[in-house]
């Protein structure tokens, strides 16, 4: 690159799509992780939601086909498409049938953290 004292060794290109990441229902993951991708999904979503609700909430996804793999290099990136809507209805229907419960208590949800290092590394096991 011109102007700079040392070549570039690593380059990240983001397109508009995965800098809109999450609008319109449609949410891109570098790898697939239920535990991650929920986390994700919350976040990006803005849900109302409880960590312990990932299983049962990402088994419907899943069951309706929503996760769908795309083109990386480096490592393997699902696109899910699910909107809020779709997602506080799904929580919704696990509520009322007590697939899901509220959590007991009245205080904050803690959600485990994922460091930068874990979630880039390809070799890490859990799926």
């Amino acid at each position: 690159m011109p102007g700079r004292k040392h070549p570039v060794r690593h380059l990240l290109a983001v397109s508009q799509e995965l800098h809109t990441n999450g609008s319109a229902g449609r949410t891109i993951l570098l790898r697939y992780r239920r535990e991650e991708a929920w986390a994700t999904l919350v976040s990006f979503l803005g849900l109302p939601a409880d960590p312990a609700w990932a299983e049962h909430i990402l088994g419907i996804v899943e069951g309706k086909k929503r996760i769908e793999e795309i083109d990386g290099i480096g490592c393997r990136p699902v696109l899910i498409s699910a909107t809020t809507e779709e997602m506080l209805e799904w929580i919704g229907d696990g509520l009322r049938a007590r697939a899901l419960a509220f959590p007991e208590g009245n205080s904050s949800v803690i959600w485990p953290r994922y460091s930068v290092e874990v979630t880039l590394n390809p070799r890490q096991a859990v799926a």
